[in-house]
């Protein structure tokens, strides 16, 4: 099973990548086309998908260490938001940095033939931060490119 897990349970935050969340995201747009009929045109047969992974908090521990650590909750915790925040490149190029890697396929197809579909999820932890990239990936032969990227970047110890 094709799954990857971040956990942190001091604080009550958990966010998890796995192929049933990914269809499950492609399955949701399909049965929004659905109010009438869907026709062979609409269908999405690239699979192409808006997941995010899933975000679990548990606000009472989040509270808590906030309270402490005299903070105080933003809005939108939790909650996958579009951001122009740069992600600092330097502290990813780092030689001799990474602690741990994994490329986990989260789902693929060859669309008949016709190009190729691919959802996944990479993470690279390193002494200072970590950065996960889910990938939605579909090439369709001769005709176009789609490609969709949500990261999540965490720097340890950062306020």
């Amino acid at each position: 099973e094709n799954v990857l897990v971040l956990d942190n349970p001091s604080h009550g935050v958990k966010i998890e990548f796995h192929a049933e969340g990914a269809v499950w995201g492609w399955m949701q747009n399909q049965t929004q086309k659905l109010k009438g009929k869907l026709s062979k045109r609409e269908y999405d047969w690239t699979y192409s998908t808006h997941y995010r992974g899933d975000v679990e908090v548990d606000k009472t521990k989040l509270r808590e260490k906030l309270r402490i650590a005299r903070r105080i909750e933003a809005p939108e915790f939790g909650v996958a938001i579009a951001s122009r925040t740069k992600i600092p490149t330097q502290l990813l190029e780092k030689r001799g940095h990474i602690h741990f890697y994994d490329h986990l396929e989260l789902y693929s197809d060859t669309l008949q033939g016709k190009g190729r579909s691919e959802v996944s999820v990479k993470i690279r932890s390193m002494e200072d931060c970590f950065l996960v990239l889910l990938r939605c990936f579909i090439c369709i032969n001769d005709e176009s490119v789609f490609l969709r990227d949500v990261r999540y970047y965490h720097e340890f110890d950062s306020k």
